[in-house]
């Protein structure tokens, strides 16, 4: 996951290991890590709610089992231009870009919503769209952790930052199917503030 983040990051410096400090005194770190922990949690609500949202829509199996894999099919194939744009751009407007296409692009989920124009192509095109969205800018916040601690310390922040992903994906489940029993716009809901906070 990157899942994920608007730390300022320059891609030609790193952390100096002359100047360790623990992890929860890194304040550029810390940003990172909340920053990241609220984009990745809207993410993995929104990818279990998703399926579910579809099917409450279409009442149908194989259009909700569609839409899953075409927003996995645009996550994969934009994995490697992903990719390429974090090797070669700045990492931190990457980022800002990213975190603000998602929440434009879940603001945009709400009112349809409420326009009641959720139709399976819709919902087909919002999945796309964030599979898109997962792809190219879901491989540029771990590479920025390596620019934010130094290397003695790579080990720990990656080891937490693990930690924090299975703990996600434990809690994703209960969380985004309550929240779609509740209404089916809240995980979009959730997914927009996440963005918005990491963007912010």
């Amino acid at each position: 996951m990157t899942s994920s983040n608007s730390t300022v990051i320059s891609d030609d410096t790193g952390a100096d290991d002359a100047t360790v400090v623990a992890l929860r005194k890194n304040p550029e770190y810390l940003k990172w890590f909340v920053s990241d922990v609220a984009a990745d949690a809207g993410a993995a609500i929104n990818s279990f709610a998703a399926p579910l949202i579809a099917l409450a829509v279409t009442g149908s199996l194989s259009i909700s089992g569609g839409i899953a894999a075409a927003t996995a099919l645009a996550a994969t194939v934009c994995m490697l231009p992903g990719g390429l744009l974090a090797d070669r751009y700045d990492r931190k407007h990457l980022l800002l870009i990213g975190h603000g296409y998602g929440t434009v692009l879940w603001l945009t989920g709400i009112v349809l919503f409420f326009s009641n124009l959720l139709s399976p192509a819709v919902l087909a095109a919002l999945g796309v769209l964030a599979g898109i969205r997962a792809g190219i800018f879901g491989s540029v916040s771990t590479p920025a952790l390596r620019r934010l601690v130094p290397s003695s310390q790579l080990p720990q922040a990656l080891a937490a930052n693990e930690a924090r992903d299975g703990a996600l994906r434990l809690i994703s489940g209960p969380i985004g199917g309550s929240l779609v029993a509740l209404t089916l716009w809240a995980p979009y809901a959730v997914q927009a503030i996440g963005h918005a906070l990491a963007w912010g």
